[in-house]
């Protein structure tokens, strides 16, 4: 007996026998299918079912393109199938599938099974483990072999709870994000008035040893801030193991950059009560500082400050005591102006024939308004923004938009003032960010 004789005798493997394993997928898919009674009340087109898949992510038990395959399935299936005493049964080819979606076959393939095994579909296999119903001779169905999608309605309820706790997940941490994000500009507030009080005061060794203290907690809470981000920008993409973690080094950030604000507001509120009273400090030192917990209970009651020795005592967040918008402009906001901001100074000279050195503080606050108007911002805006802040605050609003640099901006100037303009009232820092300006310019 020679090679090919002893291959065909003994050793031939059997006809295949037109099967695939079964997993327990398959097996839950074709109970739904058997106990299929139609759409849920809520539906009203099939293709509702896919919308809590859609927002699952990463968090389907399968790849997240075998999405589109399921989809397309369901363009072959018409409205009547879904009706009760019907079956959404459909039966496209792989190669037609793959030329919809402009992939090979065998992707199609690899699809298929992992809908199969995760039970969103039944695949009934016919002779020869084809997807082809056995018709009669008049061209009716005798047995009817394809993708049946019916059990997709179980999945669709199943997966409505999940996209609802992702929704809940995102919400969660776009809060977060507001909140870190304001914890750092309160301690960024807070060490540009300790800076300014020490520009006041440059002899003051008591002023220097505080803002020796608050700039360490600015560059932890920056290192913070940019851990948060890695961990932000990478928690829609990491696993859901992975995710755990997460939300609790999320929350341990939070918590740290909160206490970084507390501590910062405190020492920085301690120094100002040093050389002004409580409610009647220099205007260019009077900040007004947006709080973390102010953001989490915007309804809260405005705290009763106690009076002790002739200064008000600071409680735990600062922010918290209401500040009046302030409302003119004095001299040493104007030899700021004059100083600093070009722009401001350049409008004086054009349009109202001055020296800066001479202006009084009506003019630098129309010509922050003629300087506006050339960088787009309409008269509405503009109105707005001097009710809502007053004429100091929107004049070196007007001279931070014009003096920022331009790779620190990111749309266009004329962007950058409506949003400090239109901002609520009292969360406008506009001196804060000049002299952070200044600070950047002496540097």
């Amino acid at each position: 007996m020679n090679v090919a004789q002893y291959r065909s005798a003994g050793c031939a493997k059997p006809a295949p026998t037109g099967h695939v394993r079964k997993a327990y997928g398959h097996f839950d898919a074709a109970v739904a299918v058997a106990t299929w009674k139609g759409l849920p009340e809520s539906i009203y087109h099939p293709k509702q079912l896919l919308e809590p898949f859609r927002r699952c992510g990463n968090h389907l038990p399968f790849p997240r393109e075998a999405l589109s395959t399921l989809e397309l399935l369901f363009d072959y299936s018409s409205p009547k199938d879904w009706e009760p005493g019907c079956s959404p049964l459909v039966f496209p080819g792989n190669a037609e599938l793959a030329g919809c979606l402009g992939v090979s076959e065998r992707t199609i393939r690899n699809h298929l099974s992992a809908l199969e095994k995760a039970g969103f579909v039944s695949i009934e296999r016919g002779p020869g483990n084809r997807r082809t119903p056995v018709r009669a001779a008049d061209g009716s169905i005798i047995s009817a072999y394809g993708i049946n999608l019916a059990s997709v309605v179980e999945k669709y309820t199943e997966f409505q709870g999940v996209a609802q706790e992702l929704k809940a997940q995102r919400h969660r941490l776009k809060s977060q994000r507001r909140s870190i994000g304001a914890a750092l500009q309160d301690i960024r507030t807070a060490v540009d008035a300790l800076d300014v009080l020490l520009w006041e005061h440059p002899e003051n060794t008591f002023l220097q040893k505080a803002l020796d203290a608050a700039q360490p907690l600015l560059l932890q809470a920056e290192e913070l801030f940019n851990q948060f981000l890695c961990l932000y920008n990478r928690f829609s993409s990491a696993p859901a193991n992975e995710q755990i973690y997460f939300e609790q080094d999320i929350a341990n950030i939070e918590k740290r950059m909160t206490d970084y604000a507390g501590h910062t507001h405190m020492l920085t509120l301690s120094c100002m009560h040093r050389f002004y009273e409580g409610n009647s400090g220099q205007q260019e030192t009077h900040f007004h500082h947006i709080s973390t917990k102010e953001n989490k209970t915007k309804n809260s009651s405005p705290k009763k400050v106690a009076r002790c020795s002739g200064f008000s005592v600071a409680p735990l967040f600062p922010n918290l005591i209401e500040v009046k918008p302030l409302t003119s402009l004095q001299k040493p906001q104007t030899d700021l102006l004059k100083d600093f901001c070009a722009p401001l100074s350049a409008v004086i000279i054009s349009q109202f024939l001055e020296n800066p050195k001479d202006a009084n503080p009506d003019s630098w606050f129309h010509a922050a308004r003629i300087l506006a108007h050339q960088l787009g911002i309409s008269e509405w805006a503009w109105e707005t923004g001097c009710k809502q802040h007053g004429p100091l605050q929107v004049t070196f609003a007007v001279a931070v938009a014009a003096m920022k640099p331009q790779e620190y901006i990111y749309k266009s100037r004329q962007a950058l003032l409506a949003g400090m303009l239109l901002r609520p009232s009292g969360q406008l820092n506009a001196l804060a960010s000049f002299h952070a300006l200044r600070k950047r310019e002496k540097v």
